[in-house]
Order: structure tokens, then sequence, then C-alpha cells
């Protein structure tokens, strides 16, 4: 009984998945500041600095665009 509902309950939802044109919109500022800090306070010698973070995010923004 239970599978002949869950069977319903799946076969009654639509099949497509909704997907957005637009890629969503990040702060990154406030994503590299916050890394820059838990490296320090994890003590890594060889953290990422603030300015690489930012390029490297800031490149796979425009590469998924």
């Amino acid at each position: 009984m239970k599978v002949a509902l869950l069977s319903l309950a799946l076969l009654g939802q639509p099949v497509t998945i909704p997907v957005s044109a637009k890629v969503p919109v990040l702060n990154v500022e406030a994503l590299c500041k916050a890394t820059v800090e838990d490296d320090k306070a994890m003590g890594l010698t060889d953290a990422q600095s603030f300015s690489d973070c930012m390029k490297d995010e800031t490149q796979a923004q425009q590469q998924v665009r």
C-alpha cells in the first residue's frame, strides 16, 4: 500500500526541473575576507591572499557567464 501511494505521489509531480537563466550573484568580497581570516586563525602558512581569492572568484564568475 505504501509503495502504491509513493508511486502515485511521484507520478503526480511535474517531470520538468526549473532552471534559472541567471547566474546567482555572490558576495565574493565577504567570502574572500572570511576565508583569509579563517586561514589566519588556523595558522596556515600557505594561505591564499585576499587579492588572489578575489581574482580567482572573478575569473570563475566570468567563466560561468
